[in-house]
C-alpha cells in the first residue's frame, strides 16, 4: 500500500457548510474580512454533481448544493449550501448546523485514495463526478467521528498526468 504522500499530494481547500439563507451574507463577510479581491471570488450558483453516489447508493438525480468559491494564499475557501436530495453536506446541516465540514486533498489516484482510507477504516461517504468535467472526480469520506472533520478528494493530478 502505497503511503499518504504519496497519494495524497496538496492541502488545496477547506470546506464550510452553511444554510443557503445565511450563504450571501457569510460570502460578503469572508471577500470583506480576508479582503479577498473581485477576481478571487466566485459563485458557482446552485449545481448537481453527475454519476453521485450517497453511503454506497447511486443517486438518479445528485444533490443540489450551491457553491461559493474564494481563493486566499493558494487554498480555496469554499461555502457550501445543501438545497435538496440526500447528500453529506445535507446530514451536515442536520447534525452540526454550520461549520468546518471538509479539508480536501489533491490526489494522485482516486482509486488509490479510495483504497488507503478504506485500509484506515474510513469509508467513501459521497462521490461523483466533479463540475468541473475532463474526468475530475471527487470523494467525501466519512472521517467525521476520527477527525472531527471530513476529507475530500479531487483527482486533478492524476487527471493533468493523463491529459500530458
Amino acid at each position: 500500500m502505497k503511503k499518504f504522500d504519496e497519494i495524497f499530494v496538496a492541502l488545496d481547500q477547506v470546506g464550510v457548510v452553511v444554510p443557503e439563507e445565511d450563504s450571501l451574507e457569510l460570502g460578503k463577510n469572508m471577500k470583506e474580512i480576508f479582503d479577498i479581491p473581485d477576481a478571487g471570488c466566485a459563485d458557482g450558483g446552485v449545481s448537481r454533481h453527475p454519476n453521485s453516489t450517497y453511503r454506497g447508493q447511486e443517486l438518479k438525480e445528485g444533490p443540489a448544493v450551491h457553491m461559493q468559491f474564494f481563493d486566499k494564499f493558494g487554498v480555496q475557501l469554499e461555502y457550501l449550501s445543501p438545497v435538496e436530495g440526500d447528500s453529506a453536506w445535507m446530514d451536515y446541516t442536520k447534525k452540526v448546523g454550520r461549520g468546518i465540514h471538509h479539508i480536501r486533498f489533491n490526489v494522485s489516484s482516486h482509486e488509490d485514495a479510495i483504497a488507503y482510507m478504506a485500509e484506515k477504516g474510513i469509508p467513501v461517504y459521497q462521490s461523483g463526478e466533479s463540475i468541473r468535467g475532463g474526468g475530475v472526480k471527487f470523494a467525501y469520506f466519512d472521517s467525521y467521528d476520527k477527525l472531527g472533520f471530513y476529507i475530500e478528494t479531487l483527482n486533478l493530478e492524476e487527471v493533468a498526468r493523463k491529459n500530458k
